[in-house]
């Protein structure tokens, strides 16, 4: 993944937690954010992002979900795996 850049002193210090979730924590942090987080599911043989949070440097995480109208069971059981894992690993990173 290339190194992303954002100028000044806030540079994102980047961590893949697992293939379906990706988190991108900011040392330090930009403003009020810490962090974002982005979960993917693999859908039509193309990865997905299904949901996605900013951390917050006070209160709870913002999160956004959004998962694709027309799904097989396989897709959905994909899709529920993923966000499940994104639910859990958020506490960690809070």
């Amino acid at each position: 993944m290339p190194k992303l850049s954002f100028g000044g002193k806030h540079q994102p210090v980047e961590q893949n937690v697992t293939e379906q979730i990706k988190v991108l924590k900011f040392d330090p942090p930009s403003g009020k954010v810490k962090g974002l987080v982005n979960a993917f599911a693999t859908i039509k043989g193309k990865e997905t992002r299904v949901a996605h949070a900013t951390l917050m440097v006070d209160g709870d995480p913002d999160i956004a979900i959004t998962v694709p109208r027309k799904l097989n069971a396989t897709e959905v059981g994909a899709v529920a795996e993923t966000l499940a894992a994104f639910v859990n690993k958020l506490p960690e990173l809070a």
